[in-house]
């Protein structure tokens, strides 16, 4: 998975760090097909919300762009 923002600052935040964690486990037990198919999925933890909004989330806390650019799955 790559996972980006702007800066090295927001990027070294434990909320950057716990998204990218979050994402990376979401990835393994839902083993999405592209990073359009990963935005739409139900966020595992919370239903109630899809993987988009909780990057969305964390973009509006850090006060940075963060885009999900690439995902694998083995």
């Amino acid at each position: 998975m790559k996972l980006a923002c702007e800066t090295d600052f927001v990027a070294k935040t434990e909320d950057f760090q716990a998204l990218g964690k979050e994402i990376a486990m979401q990835i393994a037990s839902m083993k999405p097909a592209s990073v359009e198919e990963l935005l739409k999925q139900d966020y595992l933890r919370n239903s109630s919300q899809t993987i988009e909004q909780l990057v969305k989330g964390v973009s509006g806390k850090t006060g940075e762009n963060i885009r999900v650019l690439a995902i694998s799955v083995l």
